[in-house]
């Protein structure tokens, strides 16, 4: 077996997250370096389209430059301005000069920017009358110079390149202006049919030509207040607002994006040659994205291979190394294997696939009287033990060995599979247990003697115990019966002394001391019964009668019992009933408890300066506590322990029997309510029943 390594699967995971994150970062750097030459790459590509699209457009225009200044040279127009009129032959010359040049309209204003003379004259749009000097054109041609602007018309609401020239006489006076209007959409056309995406924006950096109409008449930065109330006395791109184009730099490239209709674009912007305008070509951010996904996906799957390759030949190698030492491991282990063999103290053999011993080592051939030249052989192992399972689960059997010339002898063995492959072989292990077997039947023996031992003692202490028991309870009885006698034997005594003064009496015909002294005669009865039922109680001889019963009626019957014991030591009970509350109990059961537990709290309180008894009730949701409190001696938790015990008292033997709180404890338990105690030394003590309340029907 190879060491133990812990190190190695912490080496491992190390290893797995180090090939993760260079992964990770080619993935990453590959991603960012491959987007950034993107849109370098695109850079350049774009300059180069942009300049052949800006070539053709001003090819477009050149051809127009200088139309207006020659159409300025024509006396015809020069003679229609002085006479600042209308003339319909000069328009319709117009309209075949404009259909001749190739260009969208041609017109002339006065000085003052009224058009006499337009070739669209005979069109509803018609530009005649209608007066452009709010037209930046105009005021260029007005002051001398070549007008060129570009425009949506406010008469016809198409958008073209307004080129102007001033018209003079031979003084050199202005007379008027001459207007000839391109219609560039071609180039859009153009532009849209390549599939790129081209934007030619003015000096306010508004498109007015694009491929894409929704980037048409958008600003591609935040306009000024100035600007944008200039566009509205002009009019240079209609009545519609111009409004910019969400707009961003790249974080990585700094190249301008702006969003046009929801789809962010990176701009490539270059100045048109000779004019105030820039021409942008606008590519899809997603699509740089895309690309560089997949070359840096191209790259992560390159390392990834590499890793592959790498841990294959790592793998292999490993492989090559491990079994290797697999091999010379093998060779030690069976030749670790053959020492162990011969060298121990158990006897041990080796088996064939087909079961046949093929070799023991010295103690197993001492141990079954194998000779010398019988080992060599193949030995059946039905010769040396019985019975015999082949079965390599390494279950230990019992079994017989058998010696030459000897008798059997009691052995565990059994047999286990160490080689595996198409040459099985396995360990047959034996163990003499002769001795083990002799210390078993003494242990036995031992065993069962001692067992009879203690069941003669267990019967002995059984028949002690009983006898003791009966002592036991001779002496409790003694002990009752010793009691009973002292509590009945004061009232009898007393009731023959009232018998003896009651005839007196009536010799005497005094009535009332006769009819007080028979009072107090059936007191003493009563007080006969009590000790009587109470007996009774204790022997389980009761009935139930459990009913809705008043707590207050409970309180004055044992106030009226107890009257004398209180007013004898001066005792008070304060009571805190709430008018009409009831419980589910035995009246007279409840009254015995309330006055065994007052009885008790007299007896507590007699020591007290000022005794007092305090009685409490109160719901509590299905049940009503009631407590009785008393300000007394209190008792300690060894007291507290035995407290319901029958004949336990704190008492002296003339003032009770002990059974009281044991009689209310089962009264309790029969009316299906609990008691509970808690008392402080010193302080006093508080007895707490818990009952049945009436449910409140609605």
């Amino acid at each position: 077996m190879f060491p133990a390594d812990s190190s190695r699967p912490s080496h491992r995971k190390a290893r797995q997250i180090a090939l993760a994150f260079l992964l990770l970062a080619t993935v990453s750097l590959s991603f960012f370096l491959s987007r950034n030459l993107l849109i370098k790459h695109n850079g350049v590509e774009s300059e180069q389209l942009l300049q052949a699209f800006e070539s053709a457009l001003l090819t477009a225009i050149d051809k127009y430059v200088y139309f207006p200044a020659i159409l300025t040279a024509d006396p015809r127009f020069q003679r229609m301005l002085r006479r600042n009129e209308r003339d319909d032959e000069i328009s319709e010359l117009l309209n075949r000069f404009n259909q001749a040049a190739g260009s969208d309209e041609i017109f002339i204003m006065n000085a003052e920017g009224l058009t006499l003379a337009s070739s669209n004259y005979r069109d509803a749009t018609s530009f005649v009358g209608h007066s452009y000097a709010f037209r930046p054109y105009y005021a260029d041609a007005v002051a001398g110079r070549t007008g060129f602007y570009y425009a949506v018309g406010v008469t016809t609401g198409k958008a073209g390149l307004f080129i102007s020239a001033p018209i003079r006489d031979n003084s050199g006076r202005i007379l008027g202006v001459t207007v000839v209007k391109l219609d560039l959409t071609p180039q859009q056309a153009s532009w849209s049919a390549t599939g790129n995406r081209i934007f030619l924006s003015g000096p306010n950096d508004i498109v007015f030509l694009a491929s894409d109409p929704a980037a048409l008449y958008r600003a591609l930065r935040p306009l000024e207040q100035r600007v944008m109330a200039e566009l509205k006395v002009t009019k240079q791109y209609g009545s519609a607002e111009s409004k910019p184009l969400p707009a961003e730099t790249d974080a990585w490239s700094d190249a301008p994006i702006v969003d046009v209709d929801g789809v962010r674009l990176l701009l490539y912007s270059r100045q048109v040659v000779g004019q105030p305008w820039r021409m942008h070509r606008a590519l899809p951010v997603a699509d740089v994205n895309t690309m560089a996904a997949l070359i840096s996906a191209a790259c992560g799957g390159a390392v990834l291979l590499l890793i592959v390759l790498a841990l294959y030949y790592r793998e292999a190698r490993q492989k090559r190394r491990t079994e290797h030492r697999l091999l010379k491991v093998i060779e030690e282990s069976d030749a670790h294997q053959r020492a162990i063999i011969q060298n121990t103290d158990a006897g041990l053999m080796t088996l064939n696939e087909r079961f046949e011993i093929r070799e023991m080592n010295q103690k197993a051939a001492e141990l079954f009287g194998v000779e010398a030249q019988e080992q060599g052989a193949s030995l059946d192992p039905t010769r040396l033990l019985s019975p015999w399972i082949n079965a390599p689960d390494g279950e230990v059997r019992e079994a017989e060995g058998y010696r030459p010339g000897c008798a059997s002898f009691p052995i565990l063995y059994c047999v286990s599979l160490i080689r595996t492959g198409p040459d099985r072989e396995y360990l047959l292990t034996v163990h003499d247990v002769s001795e083990l077997k002799a210390a078993q039947a003494s242990l036995l023996q031992a065993n069962e003697e001692l067992e009879a031992r203690v069941e003669e003692r267990t019967q002995a202490l059984r028949t002690t115990q009983e006898a003791l028991m009966q002592e036991r309870k001779l002496a409790a009885m003694g002990r009752m019966s010793a009691a009973i006698a002292h509590e009945l034997n004061q009232p009898l005594t007393a009731l023959v002394s009232y018998v003896a003064m009651g005839r007196l009496y009536l010799e005497q015909e005094q009535k009332d001391k006769s009819a007080a002294t028979l009072d107090k005669m059936d007191a003493l009865v009563q007080r006969i019964a009590r000790i009587s039922s109470q007996l009774k109680s204790f022997a389980g001889i009761r009935s139930v009668d459990i009913r809705p019963t008043a707590l207050q009626a409970v309180m004055r019957y044992v106030e009226e019992v107890l009257e004398h014991k209180l007013s004898q030591q001066r005792s008070i009970i304060r009571t805190q009933i709430p008018e009409g509350l009831q419980v589910i109990a035995d009246q007279h059961m409840l009254e015995q408890v309330m006055i065994n537990l007052l009885d008790n709290a007299i007896a507590a309180v007699k020591s007290a300066v000022q005794p007092e008894i305090f009685v409490a009730a109160e719901p509590r949701g299905d049940k009503v506590m009631i407590s009785v409190r008393d300000n007394g001696e209190g008792m300690d938790e060894e007291r507290m322990r035995h407290l319901f015990d029958p004949f336990f008292t704190t008492k002296t033997g003339s003032e009770g029997l002990g059974l009281g709180l044991a009689i209310s404890y089962n009264l309790l338990q029969d009316m299906h309510g609990e008691i509970t105690v808690t008392s402080t030394p010193g302080e006093g003590s508080e007895f707490t029943l818990s009952l049945p309340a009436v449910k409140q029907h609605d």
